[in-house]
Parts: structure tokens; sequence; C-alpha cells
């Protein structure tokens, strides 16, 4: 029997619809000409913080934050892009790095970035399933001054949605146990945890993280700079505050205000008993689509061949297969605010359809 693999972001996108993770999973499709801003600049700040993190660096002499500026660079598309309109925000965000972390240190020693790490799913009796593999790359592993294993995993964050909310799912997320297996298979031991290292366009602030001035007024980190100052000073004198104290203290804000704009970190330390759970819950997920997906191997070369051919019948009996074996999730067609990017082949199932999409090079 052929080794059966899974990802974390096949599982979510399977865990999501199974019909989306048909379409981009084993008919490797994409929609064309389509900008994943967001999906591209996680790719980037990944990019910059495998070259800022790296043991290497040492090695090369190199400040971490010019390896790290050469790796933005070298991930940014040639040409016209919308990811080129955040390449300020990109440099501002690696300046707030590393002048965080040069001073606050690396937290231990780094022993890997980037690691690529493939695994067989093990049940907590330590019996491997039979031809199911999981495969992931651990953005970071380090060894803290007490000797424990801990991976960083690199999130980016826009201005959007709960931070509280995200790092709830975080710590209980399939994702971190993946991890820890992973881990735990290429470097013999358990790791303590995982670290959620979140870099972020803006942060919602909670009661308390600032001042609050009478009127209820809170400073904003969302509006710009000046517009929330002049705003503030306004406030402040229609409530007959000392004007002074508090320019003196909007000038100094922005400073003091760096790392909770840009970064926060999520620890999550491992629990083995939910470790086990969560592992028999990993196991199932990849035992049904392994069912799921028996036998359809070669199914997107058979499209791409199809097409080639011209043959509106070979297409279709493709599209009819994904159609009996992946249910769709009626409640995955709005993800995140926005229509699916597969809809239109979705509904539609045709040859005709299939002219906006095109076949990726590697799933």
């Amino acid at each position: 029997m052929a080794k059966f693999w899974i990802r974390d972001h096949t599982r979510r996108s399977w865990q999501l619809c199974q019909h989306l993770y048909w379409l981009t999973h084993w008919l490797n499709l994409e929609p064309i000409g389509v900008e994943r801003t967001a999906a591209d600049l996680g790719t980037i700040w990944h990019s910059m913080m495998d070259a800022w993190w790296s043991p290497k660096i040492e090695l090369f002499r190199q400040p971490r934050i010019e390896a790290a500026r050469e790796a933005l660079y070298a991930a940014m598309p040639e040409g016209f892009s919308a990811l080129r309109e955040y390449l300020p925000m990109l440099e501002d965000m690696l300046m707030r790095y590393d002048a965080l972390w040069s001073a606050e240190g690396t937290g231990g020693e780094v022993f890997a970035t980037e690691d690529e790490i493939a695994a067989p799913l093990r049940l907590s009796n330590g019996r491997a399933s039979t031809g199911v593999e999981l495969r992931g790359r651990v953005d970071k592993i380090v060894v803290d001054e007490h000797g424990e294993v801990w991976i960083v995993d690199h999130k980016t964050k826009g201005v959007s949605g709960s931070l509280d909310s995200l790092e709830a799912e975080l710590g209980q997320s399939l994702q971190a146990v993946g991890y820890a297996i992973l881990a735990e298979h290429a470097y013999g031991r358990r790791p303590a945890g995982v670290v959620f290292d979140m870099a972020m366009r803006c942060e919602s602030l909670k009661p308390g993280d600032w001042p609050v001035i009478k009127s209820g007024a809170r400073l904003s980190m969302v509006a710009p700079a000046r517009a929330t100052k002049e705003f503030l000073i306004q406030e402040v004198r229609g409530n007959d505050f000392a004007l002074s104290e508090y320019v003196e203290l909007l000038d100094r804000l922005p400073s003091e205000a760096t790392n909770h704009q840009y970064f926060r970190r999520k620890v999550v330390r491992f629990d083995a008993a939910e470790i086990d759970r969560s592992r028999h819950e990993l196991h199932a997920v990849a035992l049904e689509m392994r069912r799921a997906t028996s036998g359809i191997e070669g199914a997107d070369a058979k499209l791409q061949s199809a097409l080639e051919r011209f043959d509106p019948l070979g297409v279709y009996d493709v599209l009819s297969l994904g159609e009996r074996r992946f249910p769709r999730s009626p409640g995955a067609c709005m993800k995140w605010g926005k229509i699916c990017e597969m809809a239109d082949l979705c509904r539609y199932q045709s040859v005709e359809a299939l002219t906006s999409y095109k076949h990726k090079e590697e799933r």
C-alpha cells in the first residue's frame, strides 16, 4: 500500500470542506490572477524569520537584520504586484522585530530553522499507523537554558479579529500536536511546548493597556498616529486636563507601544495526556482522509490530459469522481468574510469553468 501523508494545511482544508480539499490538494487547482496577499505576506515573513534566526548567521558574521532584509527582497515578486505596497510595512516590522529580539536575546540556543520533517503517525502505545505519515515544516527549534526543547511557529495576523480567540484556538489546535509528533521523531525527545510568535500589523487594545480619558475615548493603534494624537489632544482640552502632560505622553507612546503594536507570543506547554488524546483524534482524521482518497491517485494528471485533448467527457469523469467522493460543506462557501475562491468551479463543474483555473506545480 502506498504511503498516505498529511500536512496541517491539508488536514485543515479537509475539515473545512472535503470538496475544497479535493479541488485544491488532489486536482491541484488554483484560480488564475488572484492575489493572495495575506498568504503571500505570511510566506515572505517566514523567509525573513528564517534568515534572521538561522544558526548559520554567526558563521557569516552578517547582521541579522541585513540577512532578513535580503530575504525580504528575494521573496518579493518581480514587477508590479499588490505585495509591493507592503514593503514599507514589512521594513518597519523588521526593524522593530530586530530591535526587540536583539535587546532581549534569542531565549536559548537556536538548533534549527525551517526544518522539513516526516514522521509515522503513532498512537500513544507507540504502534505506528499503517501507511500514514505526518509531514510538516517546523519554523524554529530552540533549546532553552534548562535544556528543554521548544518549537517556535511564526504567524502573521492582520488588524481584524480577536487575538484572544486566536490564542485560544492555537492553544488547543491539532497543529500544535502535529509539531510535537514531528519534533519528537526528529530529535528523539518530546518538546516542552510550542511558542506561537505572532507578528501583527495592529493589535486590538484591551482595557487597562492604555490611558483612558474621561470621555471614554481610547488610544487607537488602527487610526493614523497623527490623527489619533490630534483627536486625543482635543479631548484633553475639552476635559480640562493638563495639556502639556498629555502631549508628552502621546509623544512617548509610539516608542513604548512598538512591541504591543506588532508582536505577541502565545506559549503552549504540552500536557502528555492531552497530546495522547489529540494524537488519537489526528490519527482518526488521517484514516478518514486515506479511506476517502483510496484509488484516486493520478486524478490531477487525468484531468490535465483530458483538457489538453479537449475531451469534455474525460473532464466530466474526473469532476464527477469528486462529486461522489467529497461532499461540500455549505458553511465553508464564505471563508473569512469572502466567497471561496473555488466557488465557480465548485458550482458549474465544467470545462468552461476550468478556464478560470490553473494547475499548481505541486501540492
